[in-house]
């Protein structure tokens, strides 16, 4: 069974604070549709690469129903994303 490290911060960290600014969502929906893209991205993508997904395949699969391409964006911004390689996913 995949699994990941979640830490107690994560809530609190200043990167979905952001995020969740950049979204109009409260941090813990953002907690949320971060772990179910991980949680998706371990099933079907290890290695963290996502170029090959479109916008709306990464929203999907973070249960985000908003516009997909500024959700992508908004990861990309606040780093989440390093274009569509999940950042720092294998360090």
């Amino acid at each position: 069974m995949a699994w990941i490290e979640s830490h107690t911060v994560l809530l609190r960290h200043r990167k979905v604070l952001q995020l969740s600014n950049d979204l109009s969502l409260p941090p813990v929906y953002v907690v949320g549709h971060l772990h179910a893209l991980w949680h998706t991205i371990l099933e079907q993508q290890e290695d963290g690469n996502l170029t090959e997904w479109p916008d709306t395949m990464i929203a999907q699969a973070a249960s985000y129903d908003g516009d997909p391409a500024a959700f992508v964006s908004a990861l990309q911004l606040r780093k989440w994303l390093d274009g569509k390689i999940v950042h720092d996913w294998i360090a």
